[in-house]
């Protein structure tokens, strides 16, 4: 005995190279990136912006929080799907609509038009 507790078909993982997995990894390392970021970008904006910096990093922070909460639901709708017995009533679905990755480039797009503010307002000083 290994000493290991038994694991049901539903928990292991659907396939050896894991690819479900390391896309759910990708996005959490995604998610912790944009937390992390917002708040440095808060720091560094709030001798320009002030208080507003603070919202913005907040702002960052709730977006990551829900880009991990996203991620983590995908993941476990496609492990289900995966490995599950049953045939799903309207086929596999185990794409994304790519609402995710759309909502993380209009946070990049914010994130650029902001980083291009804050150049030229130090320029202008």
């Amino acid at each position: 005995m290994t000493g290991s507790p038994a694991r049901s078909l539903g928990d292991a993982p659907f396939d050896r190279g894991l690819q479900a997995e390391r896309t759910a990894l990708a996005w959490r390392r995604t998610a912790l990136s944009l937390a992390l970021g917002s708040l440095a970008a808060s720091r560094v904006l709030s001798t320009v912006l002030g208080l507003g910096s603070y919202a913005l990093g907040m702002l960052g922070l709730a977006a990551a929080a829900c880009f991990l909460v996203s991620a983590d639901r995908r993941y476990r709708r496609a492990h289900a799907s995966l490995t599950s017995t049953a045939a799903h009533p309207r086929g596999p679905r185990l794409t994304s609509s790519g609402t995710m990755l759309l909502a993380m480039m209009l946070v990049a797009l914010a994130a650029g038009a902001l980083a291009s503010v804050y150049v030229l307002l130090a320029a202008l000083r």
